[in-house]
């Protein structure tokens, strides 16, 4: 098989023809369906290819460095990615500024997948200067990935200014969304609408999934800043959305939506949808989160305060990995099982813990939701009557 000859080849048995085995391997593997196999072989391509012709800087080894670290990074195979953009650091400087950019932007997005934010944006921000000297379209996925690792790093300000410019580009319907994501983290609500309406318009007329995947994405995040139904919200931009770290934020939101409307069945089965996108995507990152919310479930199902303990494990992983914004996720839903205990007190303090760690993650309209609904369950320990 092309596979065996190229595992035969890269192993010095035929190293000069090593890079056409192994890349031909590549694509066998992609057309079966294999993203992180195909990944793998191409990373192999590229590595011999260095070797052979001697130039660590060789932009056809680079090119296809970056093919297997996209293609890894799409299956959730962050090990692969890692080894694939390896090589590329020490030969930025010889190179096109347009792969230096997709080799930042593959940097942020491996940085991201490992939730660390502030490397993606620290990635980003060291070849910006090179954004002027690529095509438009790289330039405007480079301006707003940076603004979204800014923006998931908590840096509110600086994400705004990246995000307003990309969005004012007339890019596609996901710099337009990213924007109204931020405004929302912003508690600009009447911007954040307008620029929701103005990805979804953009979304309609480009069509393509990633975009309506963005719009709707954002209009479920206005939608529940707004404190109105918002699971139904989430779940549709999931059915238009096939990044698995996407569908798993959507997930999880939806399943938190779900509790604060009283429907268990679907935060039920959005929960279990979150830890099949989770395995997808790879690594982790997702499991204290979404172990929160099975044990808020299961404590609503069956109201014992045991579960409570491994709640509170799961969020001191949160905040010991520095992820404020997924820790007040968690600790909201901590707040749920303290009332399917009966104890409003306990949820308002709750409520009032993921306030403050909304507000640190620069999620301002969340943490002032969070703060009416913990001064609205005060009132129900002091008055049981209370609406």
């Amino acid at each position: 098989s092309v596979e065996r000859l190229a595992r035969h080849a890269v192993r010095a048995v035929d190293r000069r023809r090593a890079p056409d085995y192994a890349m031909r391997a590549g694509e066998l593997a992609l057309k079966a369906g294999g993203e992180a196999r195909g990944a793998a072989h191409f990373a192999a391509a590229a590595s011999v290819m260095r070797e052979e012709r001697g130039d660590p800087a060789d932009p056809d080894a680079y090119e296809l460095s970056l093919r297997a670290a996209d293609l890894a990074l799409g299956a959730g195979d962050l090990e692969i990615a890692e080894r694939a953009l390896a090589p590329l650091g020490l030969a930025s400087d010889r190179v096109e500024p347009e792969l230096v950019v997709r080799r930042a932007l593959a940097e942020a997005k491996r940085a991201l997948g490992r939730f660390a934010p502030s490397e993606a944006a620290a990635a980003l921000e060291a070849v910006r200067d090179r954004f002027g000297g690529v095509s438009p379209a790289l330039g405007a996925e480079a301006r707003m990935s940076w603004g979204l690792a800014l923006l998931e790093a908590g840096s509110l300000e600086p994400a705004l200014e990246v995000l307003r410019a990309a969005a004012e580009e007339g890019g596609d319907a996901r710099a337009e969304a990213t924007w109204a994501e931020a405004l929302v983290r912003a508690d600009r609500l009447d911007d954040a609408e307008r620029a929701v309406h103005e990805a979804l318009a953009r979304a309609a007329r480009a069509g393509g999934e990633a975009q309506r995947q963005a719009a709707h994405g954002a209009l479920a995040a206005l939608t529940e800043t707004k404190d109105e139904p918002a699971a139904a919200r989430s779940i549709e931009a999931t059915e238009v959305s096939d990044g698995p770290g996407e569908v798993t934020g959507l997930r999880v939101r939806a399943a938190l939506a779900a509790f604060a409307e009283g429907d268990d069945a679907v935060a039920t089965s959005q929960i279990a949808a979150a830890r099949q996108a989770a395995r997808r995507a790879g690594g982790e990152g997702w499991a204290p989160l979404i172990d929160t919310l099975e044990q808020t479930l299961a404590v609503r199902a069956d109201p014992d305060a045991r579960y409570v303990a491994k709640i509170v494990a799961a969020i001191d992983r949160l905040e010991a990995d520095r992820r404020p914004w997924a820790a007040s996720l968690a600790v909201e839903a901590l707040s749920h099982a303290h009332l399917a205990l009966g104890d409003p007190g306990a949820a308002s303090r709750t409520l009032d813990r993921a306030s403050g760690l909304a507000r640190e993650a620069g999620h301002h309209s969340q943490a002032r939701r969070l703060a009416a609904r913990a001064r609205a369950h005060a009132g129900r320990a002091q008055d049981p009557s209370a609406p």
